[in-house]
């Protein structure tokens, strides 16, 4: 007896689909790490070949410096916080869009291409895989303000470019200057 044959696909637009089919969940690979944490991974290689080549005085007394005019200046201050927010919101959007169900049918993010700050609002340019709607992305935008801390986000579509997006994350600086 032959075995029996598979129903029709099933195609919809409904948003909770997602929820009952959500997509498979992927442990990304060496590469992968390594492309998602390529500006943390540039700055601790630039920091360990000065440390080498300048010697443990010299990088001490560097580092230190930098942290005086870090906590001293206000503009160091500002820099700092900026840097740092450049470094965070990439991973927060990308721990947001696990959280949301951000994915293609075979598990896979978003690229996150750059980051770059605006003010009190970080830039951040995506590449969206097939499978992954510019829809999607504004269903979500509940929780990429509450896993980047942000006020509001924005979700710019690229009129040249239908899967380029600009995610912009306007996170106010309260109290912290």
């Amino acid at each position: 007896m032959p075995a029996p044959r598979p129903g029709p696909a099933v195609v919809s637009n409904n948003p909770d689909w997602r929820r009952l089919l959500p997509p498979r969940r992927r442990r990304p690979g060496l590469l992968a790490i390594a492309v998602r944490w390529r500006v943390e991974l540039v700055v601790v290689a630039l920091a360990g070949i000065f440390w080498s080549r300048a010697g443990t005085v010299a990088a001490e007394i560097v580092g230190a410096g930098v942290l005086v005019a870090a906590t001293a200046l206000p503009a160091g201050r500002s820099a700092v916080l900026g840097i740092w927010q450049l470094f965070a919101v990439p991973h927060r959007l990308r721990s947001a869009f696990v959280q949301a169900g951000v994915a293609s049918r075979a598990g896979h993010l978003p690229w996150i291409f750059w980051a770059f700050s605006a003010g009190s609002a970080i830039k951040v340019a995506l590449g969206l895989r097939s499978g992954i709607t510019v829809g999607d992305l504004r269903q979500a935008v509940p929780v990429i303000q509450s896993a980047c801390g942000a006020a509001e986000v924005d979700i710019v579509e690229r009129r040249n470019r239908g899967t380029r997006v600009v995610v912009m994350v306007n996170r106010p600086r309260r109290g912290i200057l």
